[in-house]
């Protein structure tokens, strides 16, 4: 948990969460992708997402329902694929039009993680990026619920999108 004078959360080393349900999916085996759709449709609680790659307009509308059903979302995807991707630009003005908060992250020179965060509840995190080729690909997937460790990632989540919310500001940033 972050320092109540700094708000800062010590480096995370080692961290033990003994009381995690972990389920563990791969692809081609696993739908990965209907597991994350799952997650989101069936969320209790807000939800931050990081993203490489996001061009599944069914996963994009899935997070405005869960936005309009009160259970706020966040969105944090890289700026390079939005530059490189039309898909990723047509996902990201999408969720801006519904009125989801997303950023591009020009604060790293990639944001490389495929994390979805349901505050104080669960993790998904693993290889698979939110697009129709991570369907065919080999990939892995993690859904740790764990109350413990989706505060420490939600924390992390929160730095990194003020961080990234202030440089965007100052510099007009789409």
């Amino acid at each position: 948990m972050p320092s109540p004078e700094t708000g800062i959360i010590p480096e995370v080393s080692g961290v033990s969460v003994p009381e995690a349900n972990i389920q563990v999916f791969f692809t081609p085996e696993h739908k990965v992708h209907k597991h994350i759709e799952w997650v989101v449709h069936t969320a209790p609680e807000p939800m931050a997402i990081e993203i490489y790659a996001f061009t599944s307009m069914k996963l994009a509308q899935l997070l405005v329902a869960a936005q309009n059903r009160g259970k706020p979302v966040r969105v944090l995807m890289d700026s390079g694929h939005y530059h490189a991707w039309e898909a990723q630009r047509r996902i990201y003005t999408f969720l801006k039009a519904q009125g989801v908060p997303v950023l591009l992250d020009v604060e790293a020179s990639l944001l490389h993680v495929k994390t979805l965060i349901v505050k104080n509840t669960r993790v998904v995190t693993g290889s698979p990026n939110y697009t129709k080729m991570a369907r065919t690909q080999v990939e892995n997937l993690l859904d740790i619920k764990s109350p413990e460790l989706a505060n420490i990632y939600w924390h992390h989540f929160d730095r990194r999108w003020n961080r990234n919310s202030r440089a965007q500001r100052a510099a007009r940033y789409p």
